[in-house]
């Protein structure tokens, strides 16, 4: 849900039909959000949660 939060539809539909990538997509995304290194579909960093 958080790609389709931060505006990465393709990404996310992707996400929800395969079960986040069989968990590995999700906590790839997980990690990247903890470490500070995600960002949103208009390539803005994350940074406040």
């Amino acid at each position: 849900m958080h790609r389709l939060y931060t505006g990465k539809i393709f990404t996310g539909i992707l996400q929800l039909i395969t079960f986040g990538g069989l968990v590995v997509w999700q906590l790839v995304d997980v990690i990247r959000i903890l470490l500070g290194m995600y960002s949103d579909a208009q390539g803005r960093d994350i940074t406040e949660w």
